[in-house]
């Protein structure tokens, strides 16, 4: 590789290290938030919850909060905990997929899911992308 292309190549940890900087502050607040005030948070979305359902939410809200944990350490060595990134984007992919089937299914969802689903998915995209260019530097150092 010549000193031109080189200087034109992507920084995949140095970027893995911003977003998992973002990952961990965003992560944080907001499982925490989740965990506290699920009520609150779910009716901002348009989404109610009951009693038993809170349960369930307290429960998301600690593994976003779990992430954030996670991203944290992950922005010292994000070559280390690219893994967390597959993770994200398999989750988040997955949650995409499940929300258009029942929402095509049962045609009942609220534009908050709608919303999410989308998010969800360029997230997802962005993840695994991630997640392979650091992959890729690995098998090159190999």
């Amino acid at each position: 590789m010549n000193a031109e292309a080189g200087s034109l190549a992507l920084d995949y940890l140095r970027l893995g290290k911003m977003v998992f900087r973002v990952f961990a502050a965003c992560a944080l607040m907001l499982g925490l938030f989740i965990t506290l005030s699920p009520a609150i948070f779910w009716g901002w979305l348009g989404i109610g919850i009951g009693a038993d359902s809170r349960v369930v939410a307290i429960l998301y809200g600690s593994v976003v909060m779990a992430v954030g944990l996670l991203s944290l350490l992950a922005q010292r060595h994000p070559r280390r905990y690219a893994p967390l990134l597959l993770f994200i984007g398999a989750y988040k992919g997955l949650a995409v997929i499940a929300l258009g089937l029942h929402g095509s299914i049962l045609r009942d969802m609220p534009a908050s899911a709608w919303a999410i689903a989308g998010l969800y998915g360029l997230l997802s995209v962005a993840c695994l992308w991630l997640y392979t260019g650091i992959e890729r530097l690995q098998e090159k150092r190999a």
